[in-house]
């Protein structure tokens, strides 16, 4: 059975209709190699079928991910890339200078994962790693030599807040210090919902607007880290909540976030980066679980 009588079956079982136009949006996107934006699918729609408009072909990739026939990835803070889901399992390198992506499969990786795994009373379900760096162009580029770090910055984070906020020529204001301070103070992930209720609930007046900007000028300004669980809403971490990095393992079942540091998978992770000829410079990882 090929895939687009999978995918028909798929969208029956689901209670979803099926009709030539998404016919048409899946027999394209399973042509495309790689990972493509919305609008790189888009654009290669229309280029053929301009008479499809930019919701259907939206809500068809939404049924390709729902139904396990695409994979969505958001790499950094970059907006999601689509790619063709396939049985061979591989995780992500990504340069940080060119945003060239490098897949691979390392099986010490993913026995290391389910030691992880293991040892936290669960069994892995999936998993996501990102490893981000510099590919051999951007070693030595000027441009990018800070990425490579010199070492944590030790103001206090609220101070460095308000410094980026003056070096962008970005407004301060009671409002967004009173969110600052009351994120950056935490040692926890933070939904929007449950950071505005903490606000307001120790006398801030402020609405999910200035919430939104004020979260992505954290993130911008180095203080703030996004995380995307799944299917879950984003959550933002402090950054420099520890002097060592951690990863997180999630309960599929109850959402339970749990941190970890594993010295194996660091170095291993660094192996496999000049495998590739990249200088690593940050990682992501996410091991999905249920309770054994």
């Amino acid at each position: 059975m090929d895939r687009i009588e999978q995918l028909k079956n798929a969208l029956a079982d689901r209670g979803k209709r099926w009709s030539e136009s998404r016919e048409t949006i899946a027999r394209i996107f399973f042509q495309l190699e790689g990972h493509h934006s919305a609008d790189d699918i888009i654009r290669h729609v229309q280029e053929t079928h301009p008479q499809l408009g930019q919701a259907t072909i939206y809500r068809t990739l939404n049924l390709l991910v729902e139904t396990g026939f695409a994979d969505s990835h958001h790499f950094g803070n970059q907006a999601a890339l689509f790619e063709v889901a396939d049985d061979d399992h591989h995780d992500h390198i990504i340069c940080l200078a060119s945003g060239q992506i490098i897949e691979f499969h390392d099986e010490q990786i993913e026995y290391l994962q389910d030691e992880i795994a293991r040892k936290h009373g669960y069994k892995i379900t999936s998993h996501c790693m990102e490893l981000y760096g510099l590919t051999k162009p951007y070693h030595d580029h000027p441009k990018y030599q800070q990425m490579l770090g010199s070492g944590q910055d030790k103001r206090d984070p609220l101070e460095r807040f308000e410094l980026y906020l003056t070096a962008h020529h970005h407004k301060s204001s009671l409002q967004r210090t009173r969110v600052a301070e009351i994120f950056l103070k935490s040692q926890q992930h933070w939904t929007i919902p449950e950071l505005l209720q903490a606000a307001q609930a120790e006398g801030a007046r402020v609405g999910q607007a200035t919430l939104y900007r004020t979260l992505a000028l954290l993130v911008e300004a180095g203080l703030a880290i996004p995380h995307r669980f799944q299917d879950k809403p984003v959550s933002y971490e402090p950054t420099g909540r520890h002097d060592a990095h951690h990863d997180h393992l999630i309960c599929e079942d109850t959402g339970r976030v749990i941190e970890f540091y594993d010295a194996s998978l660091e170095a291993h992770q660094e192996r496999i980066a000049k495998t590739h000829d990249v200088i690593l410079i940050d990682h992501r990882m996410e091991i999905y679980g249920r309770p054994l």
